[in-house]
């Protein structure tokens, strides 16, 4: 059987067709010779490459065979029309055949690269897109492609970027590590603990992998893994003053206060103006009972660590008033709470220094601050007639609407904090200590009750008692940073009732 003669650019059958293809209008002879031997111009003879369409050496259509400009152009007559469109024709078809040649030889990825450089970075995401628009096959781009997703926060686009090199490149550590950085950054723990986990068996020397783990098994509460990767990291980069940092916030974490020193220490001397690691440091020296070593460690945050100074101001307060400088720490309160007006924390050592120094009114005045900034989140949870009725000093109207909740529910929580403040408000001592042992009879695992209840102890001077209960609370709080600052504040207490 004789076989039928195609065309070799679009193999439909021609027949005994010549020439040109009537069904693509490919030059049949030059596509032939081009199938022969891909990597050469059938015109010029020019080498290629195997993505070129048109020949940078003659100009010749490597699909038509056909020169993209003629190189005679046949004259037009000497009118200036005829003159002007051939010009014209020429201009255009030689600006559409410069647009194609760049297009398929103009580097992307080297653009998005430069791009990404100068901070230009939504113009640099989408010059990497059209470079995987012309190549979807490159583990790299979709690697930086992902980086430039995270510098612009779109970490779910980052993730699935990420996602794609290990599809092309599965042993590549890198983008396994920043998966798990970027489902960190969207919140996903499950998926963020699961990458790192394989970035750290992928690259086992990685100490970055191993401190970026460490610290997501800190944020999920698994202390105990988290400062044991954080320590694998520091034994790989002894010298790097981030990971002695966090190591001795771990380790604080842990209540491994010796071992924490230490490594802060070993990060001030590797960086010794960093704001945060003289934060750390002078906190841990404050609730060690070390405060001569706290107070020029933390005056030296203050001056240099605008970012964190309201917490150093704070820690600088606890630090003086475990001295006793009493007249310092309210000074330093006061500037804490300039710059965040709503920081329960700051209020609490505020009205418990003044307890000390024996200022009752001033520190009723912050313990009412309390009651305040947390009144939008207790609210829905007890009596909120109650509590206004209080606020307006309806103390008679205030109980009454108390008395209701706790009928219509003998088991509310917060119904039975108000009754004890609005007791303690009254000097009904007795009344308000049954109020808020109820409470916490009730819900054990819940602090507020212990807050309020410490604020008591506090207001009767039995600094003692209030230090036992304001650890509870923290023991209960959710937010790791402030259950240590409460920590330190127990501390305070106990120092003032050894006095």
């Amino acid at each position: 059987m004789t076989e039928l003669r195609k065309c070799p650019h679009c193999s439909k059958v021609v027949g005994d067709a010549t020439g040109t293809c009537p069904h693509c209008g490919v030059n049949m002879d030059v596509a032939l010779s081009q199938s022969a031997d891909e990597s050469k111009c059938p015109n010029c003879g020019a080498e290629l490459k195997p993505d070129d369409v048109i020949c940078v050496q003659c100009g010749t259509n490597l699909l038509t065979g056909a020169l993209v400009v003629p190189r005679k152009v046949r004259a037009a007559g000497r009118r200036r029309g005829a003159l002007f469109a051939i010009v014209l024709a020429f201009v255009v078809v030689a600006g559409g055949a410069g647009a194609a040649i760049w297009y398929f030889r103009h580097d992307y990825a080297a653009e998005g690269r430069r791009l990404f450089l100068e901070g230009r970075l939504a113009e640099s995401a989408e010059s990497f897109d059209k470079a995987l628009r012309r190549n979807d096959r490159d583990p790299r781009l979709f690697l930086e492609s992902g980086v430039v997703g995270l510098a612009q926060s779109d970490f779910v686009g980052a993730s699935e970027r990420f996602a794609r090199v290990m599809e092309l490149d599965p042993m590549n550590a890198r983008a396994q590590l920043l998966l798990g950085v970027s489902y960190a950054l969207q919140g996903e723990s499950f998926s963020e603990l699961s990458a790192l986990e394989k970035a750290v068996s992928m690259g086992p020397e990685n100490s970055l992998a191993h401190f970026v783990l460490g610290l997501a098994y800190t944020i999920v509460e698994r202390r105990e893994q988290g400062a044991g990767e954080i320590e694998r990291a520091v034994e790989l980069d002894p010298r790097d003053p981030e990971y002695r940092r966090l190591l001795g916030a771990a380790y604080i974490g842990l209540g491994k206060y010796a071992e924490a020193i230490d490594h802060l220490e070993m990060a001030l001397s590797l960086e010794p103006g960093n704001a945060e690691t003289q934060m750390l440091a002078g906190a841990l020296h404050s609730v060690g009972g070390i405060a001569e070593n706290a107070v020029p460690l933390l005056s030296g945050a203050v001056s240099v660590g605008e970012e964190y100074e309201a917490k150093v101001r704070y820690h600088l307060g606890v630090a003086y008033a475990l001295t006793g400088q009493y007249g310092d720490a309210v000074r330093e309160f006061n500037e804490a709470l300039q710059m965040q007006p709503a920081n329960s924390v700051v209020h609490l050592a505020l009205g418990f220094t003044y307890s000390m120094e024996g200022r009752s009114q001033e520190a009723l005045y912050e313990f009412e601050k309390i009651s305040e900034v947390m009144a939008p989140e207790l609210a829905d949870s007890y009596a909120e007639s109650g509590r206004i009725r209080a606020e307006q000093g309806e103390m008679d109207r205030a109980e009454t609407e108390y008395r209701r909740a706790l009928q219509a529910d003998p088991n509310n929580y917060m119904a039975h904090v108000g009754l004890g403040y609005l007791y303690s408000k009254q000097g009904r001592d007795a009344d308000a200590i049954g109020e808020y042992r109820k409470a916490i009879g009730l819900n054990p695992r819940v602090g507020t009750a212990h807050l309020f209840l410490a604020i008591h102890y506090a207001n009767q001077k039995d600094f003692g008692e209030a230090a036992r209960e304001l650890e509870k609370y923290a023991q209960f709080s959710p937010d790791l940073e402030q259950r240590d600052t409460i920590i330190a504040l127990g501390q305070q207490l106990r120092y003032s009732a050894g006095l």
